[in-house]
């Protein structure tokens, strides 16, 4: 079991965003969002790591709506517990507490910690967006917006090491139609230079 695996990168898909603020500028709405890796991103990872009987969770309602969330690894003979907590949320406020505590607990052991280095950045709002934000009185109508592309320090290790142990076109075209539509946004760069080096290098 290496814990350091737990601090990696998730994939896209395992990641949920959600709007800091929202505005209109010239008729045109805009919103910030930040970003969440889910509960069972979590768990799959903890799964993945420890075993799944090498982890365990405890939560502890400690007012109302208010609860804390103890995440235990075994490490060797001895359980270490890491805890946290969370207010009640807005929208499903005791879920959204009891949610929140399992995901800032998992914080404390590294899982997901590096997603606070990202800052709060600006949706993509399209008519084709997978999310929908309610119109607000007087500030703006509703939309649809997809979330901002992620830069690639942020994506999983595994996809750029892929792209970058290429060592044939055919090879290069193989992985990067295996990647998500965003992670092909963000290493969109990578793929241009590795095609370069092996188109140079004659290497199809």
């Amino acid at each position: 079991m290496n814990l350091e695996d737990l601090g990696k990168c998730f994939a896209p898909e395992d990641l949920e965003w959600r709007i800091q603020q929202a505005g209109a500028k010239d008729g045109k709405p805009w919103a910030k969002v930040l970003v969440y890796v889910t509960n069972r991103a979590i768990m799959n990872r903890l799964d993945d790591v420890c075993g799944a009987g090498n982890w365990q969770n405890e939560l502890k309602e400690i007012s109302n709506g208010s609860f804390i969330c103890g995440i235990s690894i075994k490490i060797e003979d001895q359980w270490i517990t890491k805890w946290d907590g969370a207010d009640k949320s807005d929208i499903e406020p005791v879920k959204g507490a009891i949610s929140g505590a399992m995901k800032r607990a998992a914080v404390q052991w590294k899982i997901g910690r590096y997603l606070y280095l990202l800052d709060a950045a600006f949706a993509i709002v399209t008519p084709d967006g997978k999310h929908f934000q309610p119109a607000k009185e007087g500030k703006y109508y509703a939309f649809k917006w997809n979330p901002p592309i992620l830069p690639a320090w942020a994506l999983p290790t595994k996809s750029l090491h892929l792209l970058e142990s290429c060592t044939t076109l055919d090879q290069l075209a193989v992985v990067w139609s295996s990647l998500s539509k965003h992670e092909q946004a963000d290493l969109k760069p990578v793929k241009d230079v590795k095609k370069l080096e092996l188109t140079k290098a004659g290497n199809k």
